[in-house]
């Protein structure tokens, strides 16, 4: 359901609208973040762009907060702006890297906010992100996504420069019950589409109890080569 194609320079880019084609796993993945910032006090939706768009309005409007949008620079009136930061391939502007900004009236400083995109690579947009968030006085309750590049140590880089923000990945901070991991065991054998469904909606059962889990899908499972045409 999330294939994956080399794009930009980068050998595995994940591809999330294979899940939103699928209206019953994209829902699936939407309540599971919606189970787990319910009750995180949450103030407001950060999404980053551009496919925080995609997965922050619909969590914001189950959680029924405001979806703020953290666009790329000169995207947005009225707006603060961060410092330039590079990712793990060219950004648009004349130096290869790219910059944020952020509406001066959407957060008021000491509100709560869960920041969120489809993935995290080298971490750049993510810090870029939470440097502004910072800059305006906001408070980061969490960073949320559906993939972690491990390779490319994006949450290394985060810690080390906004120590203390929440960002643990499902497939580091998990202890499976014998239950859970044999049902992860039989989901192996079904369908691509069922196969998400059921690791998805263990993920679900999981973040009731645990406090630190902001990756949906672990990349190991992530097998799924996009097939492109070929070149003519």
């Amino acid at each position: 359901m999330i294939p994956y194609y080399p794009f930009h320079g980068v050998p595995r880019f994940y591809d999330i609208s294979g899940m939103t084609h699928n209206p019953e796993i994209f829902q699936l993945a939407i309540d599971v973040f919606v189970r787990r910032y319910a009750s995180l006090d949450v103030d407001c939706i950060a999404g980053l762009d551009a496919r925080g768009f995609v997965l922050g309005p619909p969590i914001a409007l189950a959680l029924k907060k405001p979806f703020v949008m953290i666009r790329k620079k000169g995207k947005l009136p009225n707006s603060v702006s961060g410092e330039d930061y590079s990712k793990e391939y060219q950004g648009d502007n004349d130096r290869g890297a790219d910059a944020l900004c952020v509406s001066r009236t959407a957060i008021a400083a000491g509100k709560r906010v869960l920041v969120i995109d489809d993935l995290v690579a080298t971490g750049g947009t993510l810090i870029a992100a939470c440097d502004i968030l910072k800059a305006i006085g906001a408070t980061i309750v969490e960073c949320a996504c559906m993939v972690e590049l491990k390779a490319l140590g994006g949450y290394a880089k985060l810690q080390a420069r906004h120590e203390g923000v929440q960002v643990r990945n499902t497939h580091s901070s998990l202890s499976l019950s014998p239950s859970l991991s044999l049902s992860l065991s039989l989901s192996l054998s079904l369908s691509p589409c069922l196969f998400v469904s059921r690791i998805l909606t263990l993920t679900l059962a999981l973040t009731l109890t645990l406090r630190q889990v902001y990756g949906l899908i672990s990349e190991d499972i992530l097998t799924l080569e996009g097939e492109e045409p070929p070149k003519v």
